[in-house]
């Protein structure tokens, strides 16, 4: 990338940047002695230096009781600082809360979290100094994560924003291959068999067949027309929308931003006639009551419970980033391990994709303008990336070699085991803990709220695994690999683009209005979907191309396109 060079220079320098308030290393509290960076304790003294921190945690993993987990003694006895969880916030409302923080001005020292913001706002409180800048401390106190950042130039471009500088310290999880390709459909097999249909199916026609049978074939076998071929959700579940898998057999579709990139070349595909063929499928299937219009309105609670209802199965395919999104994996019916997926089918015009998300930093640990010492607590946080295949198993679920998992021995690497994204395996697990609604709750670490850095992984999947569905990550890398990967790879976006500041407000409001889940796109997608328009009808459909031209698509195109170009792409 053209920026790559001056991105490296920015973090090779170690002049101009100053801690957050005006307060450096010998300014507030110095009677604080630190150790080398890179080594341990951080404080060389008997009183821990303390700061704030707000962290994010989900309800279905952990209790969210950060203050008490094993993982804070644990760091705070190796580095001698202490870490006060002044609130840990719930998942699902975490974005809001930390929005209404920000904007209250009523600040932690630190924000722990990997979701919640994106580079554009990271660049944006950057800016205007509620986050500080951290590149003279990444150089100055974080050896470890200043040689990762090095030797994977792709994210140090990816986690730096235009202006050179660098607001957040990274999460990484290039590991998780299935999330690179997390737009996938699950089909309940069991009435496949029972309807006598072919497995799988490969294009869209034969979908509809089955979806048909489906519905008059009565394969729940309880006497009534009670099944339900394709449901999902609008709210709570992870690619729950079954746009993003049945339109990639249309055209192209990203449902973040509706764009395709050919080379260096922009394109809009949400206003062309393949995009119109794919929504007038979708509304087919509506119609005939093959897809519960319910889908784009309910939260994925209610889909879970009509998935996992306990008199007989009643709904015949799910799109879902995994199985355990709309069912209890390991658990409840036992239904999930009945819901298999399909490789991206083939439209009536030959196209066939999956869409992909390449590997991508979050922005994690943002120290903001109300620390005292950012130099201390970013020499703390260096341990996180000091060791990043222990560490990382560490800080998340306190998984401890020789008790949780441990190195494969010279023999067993002859096997050929692989990791959860194909990589030689390098270690195996002797304890298993299963993802999902039903699973035991991970209080022992900082499930969510610890940042990670895994470029590739290298836990072993055992071969047994494959006898056990419950096992998520033997399956997801064994579906990712054989069924998506083929149709992907191509047209994606740049993760974690910023657009400059010159025109960051302008794009701001021409994504809210056109490629936002409450824009013109999915409005009215959704309306010629479940027949509130008539997708059929030239003049519904020419009303929706000038609504698009209304609120500013060429424009929206434009400085996609600029920006993709400045990045060097």
């Amino acid at each position: 990338m053209k920026k790559l060079l001056f991105f490296m220079v920015v973090l090779g320098v170690s002049a101009g940047v100053v801690f957050g308030g005006g307060q450096g290393e010998g300014a507030a509290k110095d009677e604080y002695e630190l150790n080398t960076p890179g080594s341990w304790p951080v404080i060389l003294g008997p009183e821990p230096y303390e700061f704030e921190a707000v962290g994010i945690y989900s309800a279905t993993e952990s209790s969210g009781n950060h203050q008490d987990a094993k993982l804070t003694s644990y760091l705070e006895d190796i580095t001698n600082v202490r870490i006060i969880w002044k609130e840990v916030i719930e998942s699902s409302v975490f974005a809001e809360r930390q929005n209404l923080m920000l904007a209250s001005g009523d600040l932690p020292d630190v924000i722990m979290s990997a979701w919640g913001m994106d580079a554009q706002q990271a660049y944006t409180y950057g800016l205007n100094g509620t986050l500080i800048a951290l590149n003279d401390l990444i150089d100055t106190k974080m050896p470890d994560l200043k040689k990762e950042l090095a030797a994977y130039p792709q994210y140090l471009a990816q986690l730096t924003s235009p202006d050179g500088n660098i607001y957040a310290l990274p999460d990484l999880e290039a590991g998780c291959f299935h999330c690179s390709y997390s737009g996938k459909f699950f089909i309940y097999k069991p009435w496949v068999e029972t309807l006598g249909k072919k497995w799988p199916p490969e294009t869209t026609d034969e979908l509809y067949d089955l979806f048909v049978a489906m519905r008059d074939g009565d394969p729940n076998g309880n006497g009534q027309k009670d099944e339900i071929p394709l449901m999902g959700s609008a709210q709570g579940g992870w690619n729950t929308n079954p746009m993003i898998f049945l339109m990639n057999s249309f055209v192209y579709f990203d449902n973040g931003n509706f764009l395709r990139r050919d080379g260096g070349k922009i394109s809009f595909v949400a206003n062309t006639p393949e995009y119109r063929e794919g929504l007038t499928y979708l509304n087919k299937l509506v119609d005939e009551g093959l897809l519960a219009p319910e889908t784009f309105v309910q939260h994925n609670d209610q889909l879970r419970a009509l998935v996992e209802h306990p008199d007989a199965p009643k709904v015949g395919a799910v799109p879902a980033g995994w199985y355990g999104v709309f069912s209890i994996n390991g658990g409840g019916t036992g239904r999930f391990a009945d819901y298999w997926p399909i490789a991206p089918l083939k439209g009536p015009n030959g196209v066939q994709f999956a869409r992909y998300n390449p590997p991508a930093v979050r922005f994690h640990t943002k120290i903001t303008s109300a620390a005292d010492r950012p130099d201390i607590i970013a020499q703390w946080a260096n341990w996180f990336y000091q060791d990043k295949f222990v560490h990382g198993p560490l800080s998340w679920d306190f998984l401890q070699e020789g008790v949780d998992w441990r190195y494969l021995t010279e023999e067993e690497k002859k096997l050929g085991l692989v990791s959860r994204d194909g990589h030689p395996a390098e270690t195996l697990p002797i304890v298993t803990k299963t993802y999902g609604l039903g699973a035991d709750k991970r209080d022992d670490g900082w499930t969510r709220a610890a940042p990670r850095w895994t470029p590739y992984n290298i836990g072993g999947l055992p071969l047994e695994w494959k006898n056990d569905r419950s096992k998520q990550e033997y399956w997801l890398m064994i579906w990712t690999r054989d069924l998506m990967q083929p149709y992907g790879g191509e047209h994606y976006i740049p993760p974690n683009l910023v657009f400059d500041e010159a025109i960051m407000d302008e794009m701001t409001d021409l994504r809210e209005a056109i490629s936002s889940g409450t824009g013109v796109v999915m409005n009215w997608s959704t309306e010629f979907i479940v027949g509130t328009r008539d997708i059929t009808d030239d003049g519904d459909w020419d009303a929706y191309l000038r609504e698009l031209k209304r609120a500013g698509v060429d424009r929206y195109v434009e400085l996609w396109q600029k920006t993709i170009t400045n990045a060097g792409y």
